[in-house]
């Protein structure tokens, strides 16, 4: 099966929106984590350790939906096509980011 230029197109589209929506909701928790575990205003142990493991599993989250079926790929020998989906889904990473920079 070959997987064609605009299906790759199409599928970094996805993969870089899919690690976006979790950046998001990684930031809404950071933004809004006082009210969301009630943590209160001087550190807590609770929140020295909620923090990092929301963060880490955000990471894989996010490593998964950008790098999942990359490294999917380079299991079947097809570096070329998995390389290449990373670089086209880093690139829409960008964009995506500078479409929000230049929002606010």
């Amino acid at each position: 099966m070959k997987m064609n230029f605009w299906r790759m197109v199409g599928l970094s589209i996805l993969q870089a929106v899919g690690a976006g929506i979790v950046f998001w909701l990684w930031s809404v928790f950071i933004i809004n984590g006082e009210k969301l575990i009630n943590l209160g205003p001087s550190p807590t142990v609770a929140g020295f350790v909620v923090i990092p493991v929301v963060f880490m599993i955000t990471a894989v989250l996010a490593g998964g939906a950008a790098l999942g079926y990359p490294i999917f790929l380079a299991l079947k020998n097809q570096w070329g096509k998995a390389i290449g989906l990373t670089l086209l889904t880093l690139l829409w990473l960008g964009i995506l980011g500078a479409i929000l920079i230049a929002i606010y």
